[in-house]
């Protein structure tokens, strides 16, 4: 006697779910570490840590942003915008990338309550960007955005620590 699956009843099949023993194909199983299971047996669950909600997001992107100019116009006053770029500009521009992502890295994880994921990743990188920005601004000379290496790699450190710690 030929047996279908119970979920797309295409395709003849043997195994079954290891949970509810219902017939399913090799198109609508999915692999468990306890065996094959039907997708009505298999919970995805996201983890607390990472199920933000939407007032959370809002208060820290709001946070971030207050932050951001904060710590952009306090940086612009410790490295002025200028288009030289020597090893002591470099180990400045790094210290202070890794010193302000971790004050974002601080604010952000009290206002989420410890929260992870995309979202607050996008939000740090915008808090991080919303310093550059406001880091020229302050600092008045526009036409050195192109020519200024130290805030590029205040950008880029402080970036990449943020979304690695945001994962």
């Amino acid at each position: 006697m030929k047996q279908y699956c119970n979920i797309c009843n295409k395709i003849e099949t043997e195994l079954r779910c290891q949970k509810c023993n219902k017939l399913i194909c090799y198109e609508c199983f999915t692999e468990t570490p306890v065996g094959y299971r039907c997708n009505e047996c298999v919970s995805f669950n996201i983890p607390p840590m990472y199920k933000v909600p939407i007032h959370l997001i809002i208060s820290s992107l709001i946070i971030g942003i207050i932050s951001g100019i904060i710590i952009g116009y306090i940086i612009t006053i410790l490295i002025p915008l200028s288009s030289m770029f020597s090893l002591f500009t470099l180990a400045a521009a790094t210290f202070i990338a890794i010193l302000s992502s971790s004050i974002i890295f601080s604010i952000l994880n009290f206002t989420t309550n410890g929260k992870r994921g995309k979202k607050i990743q996008i939000i740090s990188i915008t808090t991080m960007f919303i310093i550059s920005f406001s880091r020229i601004y302050f600092g008045g000379e526009i036409s050195l955005i192109t020519s200024d290496l130290n805030g590029a790699v205040i950008l880029l450190i402080g970036s990449l620590i943020l979304w690695d710690r945001f994962r």
